[in-house]
Order: C-alpha cells, then structure tokens, then sequence
C-alpha cells in the first residue's frame, strides 16, 4: 500500500532508482535499455548542477547566450530556491489567524517535525502545551497546512487526518462520505489495509468493522486512498547528506518536464532521456502461460508478473499525471513563459486540481520535489503556486502574486540606485497597481536578502 501510494511523490532521480531497485527485486521486470548505460555515461552528467550555497546553475542548453544579464541574476537568485519542510510550513502559517499562544505553539510544533512530517517529541511536552486547548488549536492549524497530514504520530494517523481534512472540504457528497468512511476504517480497522486487492479488501471490511460494502464503493474507497501521502514531509528537502554531493562539491537537479516554446504554443513533455525502458522477461510469461510446469513455479511466476505489471502501470500513470499538471500550470501562467517572472499570475493547488480532474493531494504530490526546464531555466513546479498579493481582482488567476511583487521590488531596487525607501517602493509599487503595506515591502526585501537604504 505504502508503496503504491508514495510512488507519485518520487521526483526524476528517485524514479530512476527506484526503477533500477525493482528490476533487481523482480526477475520478471527487464531493463530494455538504459540511455545512461548505453551512451556510456552517468545519471549527473545531464543533470542541472547546484552548488553547495543553494544557488543553481542553469546549463547553456537551458539558457541561451542571447538571455540578458538581468535574467541570469534572477535564476541564480529565485529559481533554485529549494524549500525545507518547516520553511514551507511557516509560509503557510504566516497566512492564517491563530490567538498569540496557538501561534507560537504552532511554530514549536513545525519545528519538532522529522523528514517524515511526525512528531518528534509528543506535542504535550512543548513549552506551554499545559493550555489544551490553544494546543488543539494549534495542531489542527498545522495539519490543515500544505502539505496536510504533518504533526502527526505516524504515516497510519496521517493517512486518517488526511481523509478527515478532505471529508470536510469536499464539495462533492459521496466523496465526502467516502473520505469519512476511510478516516474511520483507517483509525479503527487498519489491518483492513494489508491487502489491497478490491475483492480482498472487501471482505476485510466486513470482517474487521462489520460493515458491507459494494465493489464500486471498495474501489472507490482505495482510490481515494492513493489521493493521499503516507509521509507527507518527504516532499521537501530535510538536509544535506554525502550522497547528495558530486566530488567538486556540487550537487544535481534534474528536470522532469521539458518546456519549449514554439512560436504561438508550447512543447510540453516528460523528461524520458535517463529513464530505463523496463518490460515483462518473455521467459516468465513463457511458464506463466506453460501449463506444464510445476504448481509452485507457475504461482511463483504468476504473482512477479503481476507485481511487475502494477509497476510499469504504477510509472506510467505517475507521469502521465506529473505531465497533466505541468500541462495545466503552463495554460495559467503562459505570460511566465512568455514575458518572464514579473508576470508570474497568483496560483492555488486547487485551480490546478479543477482545471484537470485531479484531486488537490494528487496535485501536491505530482509538484513536489520535481522541477520543470523551459527557456528561462529550471524551475521547481512548486515554484508557479503563489498567493495573491495586496488589492486588486481576486478572482482565479486574477491579481498579483507574491513572487512577481518580489521582482517587481527588485527591478524598482536596481533602477533606482539601491536608496529608496520601504515607504517609497511603497508608493511606487501603488503607482503600478500594486497596493501593500509597508511591511509587507520589508519582509519581500528581506526574502530577496536586500538590505534597507541604510545598508545598501
């Protein structure tokens, strides 16, 4: 189960591991060819290096030499930035309302996160959890965060808060009676989940909570299982280990969608070149269909073909999703593609989740982790999900969003000579339409790490 679930999550380079381990657990998947191994060279060689201070380097092929200086500034500031699980976090709970000790029990909470999302420490030792109820309060408000289910005891009790979460925002009806079905089978019945054969899970149903239910609504009840992220922290970077880097002290990003402009529309496809072709060995389905061989060898046969066909299926199906929300991401912000970041239009998980079918877990979990290569450079599929900024249309798409402020306040910076004022790029920024407070022009400029007038 858990595998079939985390197996959307996995960006370009775990994919390809991940490919590589399955053909050596299962004789009956084969690797057809392997770019890689055939051309003699290794999985780094095309990949985006990154250096140790974070910064990524965008290769010539990325961007050509006719790109101006001023864009190659802002790829070495803005489009490598690779977010922590507790960074994202704090985003996200700097945008909700919380009572002052919700609020800092909450930023306590984030921070005693593993890599996984789980508690560390139970949050009843925290300083200043003896108020159980600004506690409760804060532990719902970090686990309704993106990516929700964190703060949690393990991947079981995420799974059921996740199912809780969507049972309660769900618009549509028989979702949000299966979402809460599944929170109370996966809270209550989890030896329900062992096997996760439809049939199978059917009759554990009956046995374990007493409760009959239908082969659609078994199916349905698995599908929305997969909607879900056992552990939902893995999307985010949690450190830097050795394995991480290449002998000259760099690191490497891969793209998973390749992005080219082509005149009025747009190229848009996965990134194939390093990936093993894998198929199903003809010699298992040789004794598979040989009704002469021996019951244990044929049963032995039967269940790797099995697996290795959920597998290919499983691979498939992920990029096939990853490549209908970069499709979908590129439709929202083609002025991105086009002009550049200034244009970058506010985007929520749940515009991409309407525009495509998908369900907005699927869709967090098909950007996080991946990155996406046009002309103007790598960029993290996370990086075109941004909040509205300041006054203005608030309908979908409509507005500014934070990360086209930033560039706007940095070309205000720059033209300017680096002496303005908070208050003045205030009021040049209203100028434009755009209308925040001054504060909000103080933390922009401090994320863009550009000191006050003073210090410039």
């Amino acid at each position: 189960m858990i595998q079939s679930l985390n197996l959307m999550t996995l960006p370009f380079a775990e994919l390809r591991e991940k490919i590589l381990e399955e053909t050596e657990k299962n004789p009956a998947l084969e690797i057809i060819s392997d770019p890689s191994v055939s051309e003699g060279i290794s999985p780094a060689d095309s990949f985006v290096p990154k250096t140790s201070d974070a910064t990524v380097k965008t290769s010539a092929a990325a961007v050509s030499k006719e790109k101006s200086e001023t864009n190659r500034d802002f790829l070495e500031k803005a489009l490598s930035l690779h977010e922590t699980l507790q960074s994202h976090l704090m985003e996200g709970l700097r945008e909700i309302k919380l009572g002052p000790e919700a609020e800092k029990l909450a930023a306590m909470i984030i921070q005693n996160l593993d890599s996984d999302g789980f508690n560390i420490s139970p949050p009843e030792t925290l300083p200043g959890a003896e108020n159980r109820a600004a506690l409760e309060h804060a532990l719902h408000a970090v686990r309704n965060l993106d990516p929700p289910g964190c703060a949690v005891k393990d991947f079981q009790e995420s799974l059921a808060v996740q199912a809780e979460i969507y049972a309660s925002s769900s618009k549509n009806r028989e979702e949000r009676e299966g979402f809460k079905l599944l929170a109370s089978l996966l809270r209550e019945h989890f030896s329900c989940f062992v096997k996760i054969k439809p049939d199978v899970f059917i009759r554990n149903i009956k046995k374990e909570a007493g409760i009959q239910v239908s082969t659609e609504q078994g199916e349905k009840l698995l599908e929305l299982l997969r909607t879900l992220t056992p552990f939902p922290g893995r999307a985010y970077p949690s450190g830097q280990t050795l394995d991480d880097f290449s002998a000259d002290g760099s690191t490497y990003i891969v793209p998973d969608i390749i992005v080219k402009n082509e005149g009025e529309d747009f190229s848009i496809k996965i990134n194939e070149e390093e990936i093993p072709v894998v198929g199903i060995s003809p010699f298992f389905m040789q004794v598979e269909k040989d009704g002469g061989q021996g019951r244990q060898t044929r049963d032995f046969a039967k269940e790797s073909l099995k697996e290795a066909r959920w597998f290919m299926n499983s691979v498939k199906r992920r990029n096939l999703t990853v490549l209908k929300v970069a499709r979908s991401i590129v439709v929202f912000q083609k002025d991105f593609f086009i002009k550049g970041p200034k244009f970058l239009r506010p985007l929520k998980l749940s515009d991409v989740a309407d525009e495509t079918g998908l369900h907005e877990a699927t869709v967090s979990r098909a950007t996080s982790g991946k990155y996406l290569q046009c002309d103007r450079g790598i960029f993290e599929l996370k990086y075109f999900f941004s909040g509205r900024s300041g006054s203005g249309n608030s309908s979908k798409g409509g507005g500014t969003s934070r990360q086209s402020v930033k560039e706007t306040i940095r070309e205000i910076i720059g033209n300017s000579g680096g002496k303005l004022s908070d208050r003045e790029i205030m009021d040049l920024l209203a100028e434009r339409g755009i209308n925040i407070a001054r504060r909000t022009v103080a933390k922009y400029r401090s994320e863009l790490s550009i000191g006050s007038s003073f210090d410039r």
